[in-house]
C-alpha cells in the first residue's frame, strides 16, 4: 500500500564545512554515550524550524503558499552547548533563538494550526541533533577532551527548506522538497 502522507518539517541546512566539524564532535562524544545511540548522518544535519508531521500531498501547495508569504530574514545562529533531551532521546548542540528566529518559529506554528498540521507543545529552541536514541545518563559530566575547543559554533543561515523525512535501507533520510532564500538585513 502506498503511503498517502509525507512526514515534513521546515529547517535550515548547514554548510559542508560545518558538517565536518559536527562529525568531529560526534566522534569525540561516541566513547561517552550509550551504544544504542545513532549518529545523525552528515547529509542529514540541519536545524529544525518547525516539525509539521504527516502531511497529505494535497495540502503541500497551500503550505508552500503560506511559507512564501513569511518574512524570512537571514541570520547567524550560535550553537554553544551540548545538551541531552530525554523525551526525544537526542544529544544535540543547542543555541539561543533571537527575535527574528523566534518570530519565524511562531509563524510556522500559526501556519501549522491554520492548515491542521502538527503543532509543537514545546517552546522553540534551535538545535542541531548529533545523536538519536541517546540515553541522557551517558552524556559525560566532565568536559570531553578537545570538544570545548570546538564550541561555540557560528552557523550562518541563508536558506529555509521544506524537508521530507522517510525511512530508507540506509536509515532515516531527509530530502529537500523546496527552498527559499533568506533575505539579508537592509
Amino acid at each position: 500500500m502506498q503511503n498517502t502522507t509525507k512526514r515534513l518539517f521546515l529547517g535550515f541546512s548547514v554548510k559542508k564545512t560545518l558538517e565536518c566539524q559536527f562529525f568531529d564532535m560526534q566522534q569525540k562524544l561516541t566513547l561517552y554515550i550509550n551504544t544504542e545511540a545513532l549518529a545523525v548522518l552528515q547529509s542529514n544535519m540541519h536545524i529544525t524550524l518547525g516539525f509539521l508531521g504527516q502531511v497529505k500531498p494535497s495540502c503541500i501547495p497551500a503550505l508552500l503558499t503560506e511559507v512564501d508569504a513569511l518574512e524570512k530574514p537571514s541570520f547567524e545562529l550560535v550553537l554553544s552547548a551540548i545538551s541531552c533531551w530525554q523525551k526525544p532521546q537526542i544529544i544535540c548542540l543547542q543555541g539561543q533563538a533571537h527575535t527574528p528566529l523566534l518570530t519565524m518559529a511562531s509563524q510556522v506554528q500559526q501556519i501549522a494550526a491554520k492548515l491542521g498540521l502538527h503543532q509543537s507543545t514545546y517552546h522553540y529552541c534551535p538545535h542541531l541533533t548529533l545523536f538519536r536514541r541517546a540515553s541522557c545518563m551517558t552524556l559525560p559530566q566532565q568536559p570531553v577532551m578537545g570538544l570545548n575547543d570546538l564550541l561555540p559554533v557560528n552557523v550562518p543561515v541563508s536558506q529555509l527548506h521544506l524537508y521530507e523525512s522517510y525511512n530508507s535501507q540506509s536509515g532515516v533520510q531527509y530530502d529537500i522538497l523546496h527552498s527559499w532564500p533568506l533575505v539579508p538585513d537592509q
